[in-house]
């Protein structure tokens, strides 16, 4: 820790003078006279209206001045020469945003006004390559959200898809990232900024802190072709910025509320006969800001506390006492112990439990055989749990930002921002069971601050930078019992009309969670050197992620499988023998067919993981000519390796020196990472270098009409939830699987009594490729933008991206792959004679980079700020694009892609046999997002000006065609789900082919 203070003291020295200018904007544009001729020091002065700052810049020799790292907000700008009278405008600058602004100035005399231009960022970019849509003040005060969150509003941008989520419904859902896939890219490969810093929970790879929304000043989505200043992601960038203080006093106070009684049953529960299930959602809080020190001195603070009360209606099947009688022995005295005692809405005797669960047999057998068709077998629970019943998962929250602003001289600006959340949510909200005494809760605690100034030297050269830290806390809490229980499950079929039946056990891993420690330095310096605007910058990430993970801590047993083809696990119940048991001890140094001692133990939970990135970059953007703007630039990207705070703890299957991958496989072998022969669990990739290059066309030089277009690359980091589990892999841990052994009601079964050495079976690994690739992004745009009433824009945007090297999951040690790969014998019957690649271990799930994909699209823009003063305002996109893969999601979680079904490809060792539209291809999508406010009155101080004035209508409104599906037959699997069958069709079908 005294290394960690010690560095953060270093940065916050050196960066005195430097930073990074992600969540500032751009003011540009070229001063002529009447007849088009260029003006060469012209003086042109900004003045933050909110604040007074200024800033002040000389034209070039050719009439071009560009003002880089202004705040985002309304300026008033002058520009003077001599000789000419004074044009003053009043121009609003977003959030990584091009204003432009272009100055006809006339001969001496009346001081020239023009228009408000630029609001809400509705203007022709004829500046930059980026494809983008920017959330204004506006919108992020007026816009609709369900649940206060920010994010939500990505929804109005094009060119994304969230496959088929929508409200109590997530089948294909993007649910990594801000929720939402860019530009045809995973939702992982989003980066997701708050104030220009990287704010991203990377266990989860979701967004990381929390801000109230009236804390929040605007948001820009980038889709596209963004610069080289941004990096870390394949899809797109999302940057939400604070709100400052200004020479104004503002304040809110604040109170949204939902309840269950004005909102519909779901249609599941309304067929199955289940009342609604309750909740109230209350969400308040303030926000209030202004000068401390006019001019100088800025503070705003804001506060929003959700208390959020909701219960879901539950049903489950339990057995009852009368047929537990019949249970084996080690079914029965783990019932005793564990069990709990229930009141029952119903109960099903054998024989109407056997006609129930096999409707369509005229002639059914009880379920039970050998139980008395007439005993009572099945009893109905209704219970409630802690969950969405449509006003969100229970939970008591709040959350607090400060922000302070200081011009300390008019080249020198200082300002930082602190924010915690707190969130606590009770047991059943992250798992459940009708035996409650397993039910899962989870606390997070939270909090970041970051200091940034931005220092002007002179005109032409501007430094900028961040220093930030954060600390996210996520923790699931249960009760003791829960931790030491072995999870005992029925397999998939075991169910009455779709309603499952229970045991003890939630199947959640414990423990769970530990604190995420980042340290961020972003340094930039923008020098404007003629028609060139240069910015060059460096990024330093440190992330310390200290988790503990419990898998298989509890022991799961699932019966299911005890009898060859059995899917229900009934006959396990009275024999007490399992299909499989799987848990987790400690090998204590030994790898599997070596010794160990018993009573075995379980293993080290927890593990704190180190990464260490970094960033450096340059970028142009060259006025070639009054009408043409040229941006290019590189961008290097370094992400380093994951390693373990103790190195010993670190281990990784490693390939063996066999001709072919599937021999080096067979030959491979588990090492310490610093043991092995490449001394770190995976190899560093340094080839990952991002050019960026593209155009802006001003087509009739007066800012109406551009016609943009570029190409890039970008590289995606992994994220920890993928590469942490390396932590399952021997001497350190072992995931121990034992078929047909007896029901036990401890976690590690046999292993746990004093029975002498035993060799140590073959365990499952988590594998890291050796050589895993980082993943890469090619994108290209072509855009035609035109302005057509005053801040009233349309654009057509064409837009394609190649992913490459994209991360994967896949078990490349299946059974019957030594089989089927290496041509190994197959002697016996029901699987006996199946091999593996490597007969010493057991699945081998492995991290790899094999993943590819293809998007193309094109989006039609409309955006208006006012339409021709009637309060309309309006964004609007329609996309209509095609998106191909052959894994749509780094962890198969999406449906079409096999959650439940597979784990990565069909064939992992050929991913293009699984080519073809992507799970969250969304063939056509269309969003509006209009804000109307009633224009009359508005000046009218009288009662009725203040009561009829300024009323809205408001909304966000979405329609989409559906996403992709697939159908599996697992009719011939081995019950692992590795590698199930898909139905294809029998004809022919025709399809987007790639070449």
């Amino acid at each position: 820790m005294k290394r960690l203070l010690v560095l953060v003291f270093i940065i916050t020295v050196n960066v005195g003078t430097a930073f990074s200018q992600a969540d500032a904007g751009v003011l540009s544009g070229i001063v002529t006279d009447t007849t088009g001729a260029a003006i060469a020091e012209a003086t042109v002065t900004a003045v933050n209206a909110g604040t007074n700052a200024a800033r002040t810049v000389k034209t070039a020799p050719n009439g071009t001045y560009q003002m880089e790292n202004l705040t985002a907000s309304v300026y008033e700008v002058s520009v003077t020469a001599d000789g000419f009278a004074v044009l003053k405008a009043e121009v609003e600058v977003t959030v990584g945003g091009h204003a432009p602004l272009d100055a006809k100035l006339s001969a001496v005399g009346v001081t020239q006004t023009v228009e408000v231009e630029s609001l809400g960022g509705s203007q022709v970019n004829t500046d930059s390559l980026e494809i983008s849509e920017i959330i204004s003040p506006q919108q992020v005060s007026e816009l609709p959200s369900l649940t206060r969150n920010v994010y939500d509003f990505v929804a109005i941008s094009g060119n994304i898809s969230n496959g088929d989520a929508a409200q109590g419904h997530a089948e294909n859902s993007a649910n990594l990232g801000v929720g939402y896939s860019i530009n045809g890219q995973r939702s992982s490969g989003t980066e997701i900024l708050l104030d220009g810093i990287e704010n991203t929970e990377l266990f989860g790879d979701v967004v990381g802190i929390q801000v109230p929304i009236d804390s929040i000043a605007e948001v820009r989505m980038t889709t596209s072709n963004f610069e080289p200043q941004y990096g870390r992601a394949s899809g797109g960038v999302v940057n939400v910025v604070t709100t400052s203080g200004t020479n104004r006093f503002h304040g809110t106070l604040t109170e949204f509320n939902r309840l269950a009684a004005y909102t519909a049953n779901s249609v599941t529960g309304d067929l199955s006969g289940q009342p609604k299930g309750g909740y109230t959602r209350n969400q308040f809080g303030f926000f209030a800001s202004g000068p401390v020190v006019k001019d100088k001195l800025f503070v705003a603070a804001g506060t929003e506390c959700l208390r959020v009360r909701s219960d879901a209606n539950v049903q489950a099947y339990i057995l009852t006492p009368q047929v537990q009688s019949y249970l084996a022995p080690t079914v029965q005295s783990f019932l005793t112990q564990y069990g709990q005692t229930f009141a029952f809405a119903n109960t099903l005797t054998n024989a109407q439990a056997g006609a129930a669960s096999n409707p369509s047999n005229s002639n059914p057998s009880p379920l039970f055989p050998g139980v008395p068709s007439s005993t009572p077998a099945l009893s109905l629970v209704n219970y409630n749990v802690p969950q969405d019943a449509g006003g969100g998962v229970p939970e008591s929250s709040y959350n607090v930002t400060l922000r302070g602003d200081y011009n300390f001289s008019n080249k020198t600006a200082w300002f930082g921002r602190y924010i915690t959340y707190r969130q606590s949510q009770p047991p059943g909200t992250t798992a459940y069971t009708p035996y409650s005494n397993y039910d899962v809760g989870a606390t997070q605690r939270d909090y970041s601050a970051l200091a940034g100034v931005t220092h002007t030297f002179s005109a032409s050269l501007v430094t900028n930078g961040r220093v930030a830290f954060s600390r996210i806390n996520l923790n699931n809490n249960s009760k003791p019992i829960a931790v030491t229980t072995p999870d005992l499950f029925l397999g998939a079929s075991a169910n009455i009309g779709g309603v499952n039946v229970a045991f003890p056990g939630t199947g959640f891993s414990l423990p769970y969670g530990g604190p995420q420690n980042a340290i961020q330095w972003n340094q930039d310096v923008n020098w404007i050197k003629k028609a060139h605007s240069l910015q060059f910058g460096s990024q330093v990430l440190y992330i310390q992620e200290n988790r503990s993970f419990g898998a298989y801590a509890q022991a799961t047993e699932q019966l299911a499988g005890s009898v060859t083809g059995d899917t229900t696990g009934y006959p396990g119940l009275f024999s007490g023998v399992l299909g499989t048991f799987s848990t987790a001890i400690n090998p204590e140094g030994a790898y599997p067919g070596q010794m160990i001692t018993t009573p075995a133990t379980q293993p080290n939970f927890a593990r704190s993981d180190r990464f260490h990135d970094w960033a450096v970059y340059g970028q142009d953007g060259w006025r070639a000519t009054s009408k043409l703007t040229v941006n290019y630039g590189v961008r290097y990207e370094y992400f380093g390796v994951q390693h373990n705070n103790k190195q010993n703890l670190d281990s990784n299957f490693y390939w063996g020196l066999g001709a072919g991958l599937l021999q080096q496989i067979r030959d491979g072998t588990v090492y310490m990472a610093p043991q092995s022969p490449i001394h770190e669990l995976w190899k560093p990739s340094y080839g990952t270098v991002s050019p960026r290059v593209g155009f802006a066309f001003d087509l009739l030089a007066n800012g109406r009409t551009s016609v943009r277009g570029g190409y890039g690359v970008s590289y995606e980091r992994n994220f920890g939830n993928v590469t942490y589990n390396v932590i399952q892999n021997p001497p350190n841990y072992g995931v121990i699987v034992q078929n047909k052994v007896q029901v036990t009601s401890t976690n590690l079964g046999a292993l746990g009594n004093s029975i002498g050495p035993v060799t140590l079976p073959s365990t499952s690994l988590r594998n890291v490729s050796q050589n895993i690739r980082t993943p890469q992004t090619q994108f290209w745009s072509l855009a035609v933008e035109q302005q057509v009433a005053q801040n009233t824009i349309v654009a057509v945007e064409y837009l394609g991206a190649r992913g490459t090297h994209l991360y994967d999951i896949k078990n490349i040690n299946g059974l019957g792959s030594g089989n089927y790969l290496l041509g190994d014998p197959d002697a016996g019957a029901n699987y006996a004679g199946l091999t593996r690649l490597n007969a010493t271990y057991s699945n081998i799930n492995n991290r790899g980079s094999s993943g590819d994909s293809y998007y193309e699209a094109t989006n039609l823009r409309f955006k208006t700020v006012d339409l021709h003063r009637t309060g309309l305002g309006m964004t609007a996109n329609y996309t209509w694009g095609h998106q191909i893969d052959d894994l749509s999601s780094t962890l198969s979680e999406t449906y079409a892609n096999g959650n439940g079904f597979n784990l990565g490809y069909t064939n992992p060792f050929d991913p293009g046999y699984d080519r073809g539209t992507g799970d969250l291809d969304v063939r056509q999508r269309f969003v509006i997002a209009p804000i109307y406010e009633t224009p009359w009155l508005k000046s009218d101080r009288r009662l009725a000006g203040q009561v009829l004035a300024s009323w809205e209508i408001t909304g966000i409104y979405t329609a989409r065609t559906g996403s992709s599906f697939t159908y599996y037959d697992s009719t011939n699997n081995d019950g692992t789900f590795f590698n199930v069958a898909r139905y294809v069709p029998s004809t022919p079908i025709s399809r987007w082919k790639y070449t």
